[in-house]
Protein backbone atom coordinates (compact mmCIF):
# COMPACT_ATOMS: atom_id res chain seq x y z
CA UNK A 1 0.00 0.00 0.00
CA UNK A 2 1.24 3.52 -0.85
CA UNK A 3 2.25 6.03 1.58
CA UNK A 4 -0.42 8.43 2.60
CA UNK A 5 1.03 11.91 2.87
CA UNK A 6 -0.71 13.47 5.63
CA UNK A 7 -2.57 17.23 4.47
CA UNK A 8 0.03 19.67 5.32
CA UNK A 9 3.12 17.35 3.91
CA UNK A 10 1.00 16.56 0.18
CA UNK A 11 0.64 20.77 0.03
CA UNK A 12 4.29 20.89 0.05
CA UNK A 13 5.52 18.16 -2.20
CA UNK A 14 2.87 17.55 -4.64
CA UNK A 15 2.80 19.11 -8.31
CA UNK A 16 -0.09 21.02 -9.67
CA UNK A 17 -1.14 18.02 -11.55
CA UNK A 18 -0.82 15.61 -8.92
CA UNK A 19 -2.96 17.95 -6.88
CA UNK A 20 -5.40 18.27 -9.95
CA UNK A 21 -6.18 14.33 -10.24
CA UNK A 22 -6.31 14.55 -6.17
CA UNK A 23 -9.58 15.97 -7.46
CA UNK A 24 -11.15 13.22 -9.59
CA UNK A 25 -13.60 10.30 -8.62
CA UNK A 26 -14.08 8.22 -11.66
CA UNK A 27 -16.66 4.92 -11.46
CA UNK A 28 -15.68 1.64 -11.04
CA UNK A 29 -17.71 -1.02 -11.76
CA UNK A 30 -17.52 -4.65 -10.05
CA UNK A 31 -18.27 -6.40 -13.51
CA UNK A 32 -15.69 -4.53 -15.56
CA UNK A 33 -13.71 -6.25 -18.70
CA UNK A 34 -9.73 -6.23 -18.44
CA UNK A 35 -9.88 -3.22 -20.70
CA UNK A 36 -11.82 -0.73 -18.65
CA UNK A 37 -9.86 -1.90 -15.31
CA UNK A 38 -6.15 -1.33 -17.71
CA UNK A 39 -7.99 2.33 -18.49
CA UNK A 40 -8.62 3.16 -14.81
CA UNK A 41 -5.39 1.91 -13.99
CA UNK A 42 -3.89 4.21 -16.68
CA UNK A 43 -5.98 7.24 -15.08
CA UNK A 44 -4.37 6.40 -11.70
CA UNK A 45 -0.72 6.27 -12.93
CA UNK A 46 -0.58 9.16 -15.32
CA UNK A 47 -3.09 11.47 -13.94
CA UNK A 48 -2.64 10.62 -10.23
CA UNK A 49 -6.38 10.14 -9.77
CA UNK A 50 -7.48 10.41 -6.23
CA UNK A 51 -10.02 7.88 -6.06
CA UNK A 52 -12.55 5.54 -7.26
CA UNK A 53 -16.13 5.43 -6.56
CA UNK A 54 -17.47 1.68 -7.22
CA UNK A 55 -20.93 0.36 -8.07
CA UNK A 56 -22.91 -2.63 -8.82
CA UNK A 57 -23.18 -2.04 -12.06
CA UNK A 58 -23.84 0.31 -14.93
CA UNK A 59 -27.25 0.05 -14.75
CA UNK A 60 -27.25 1.10 -10.60
CA UNK A 61 -25.33 3.34 -11.23
CA UNK A 62 -27.27 5.18 -14.32
CA UNK A 63 -30.69 4.69 -11.81
CA UNK A 64 -28.96 6.39 -9.13
CA UNK A 65 -28.05 9.65 -11.33
CA UNK A 66 -31.94 9.43 -12.88
CA UNK A 67 -33.14 9.50 -9.25
CA UNK A 68 -30.95 12.33 -8.31
CA UNK A 69 -31.42 14.11 -11.29
CA UNK A 70 -35.57 14.10 -11.04
CA UNK A 71 -35.27 14.68 -7.07
CA UNK A 72 -33.40 17.89 -7.80
CA UNK A 73 -35.65 19.27 -10.43
CA UNK A 74 -38.91 19.37 -8.21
Amino acid sequence: MPNILPYSKATETLNLAEKVGQLFMPAAFINDTEEEIQQLEKLIKEHHIGSLCFFHSRASAATNFEGKKKNSLQ
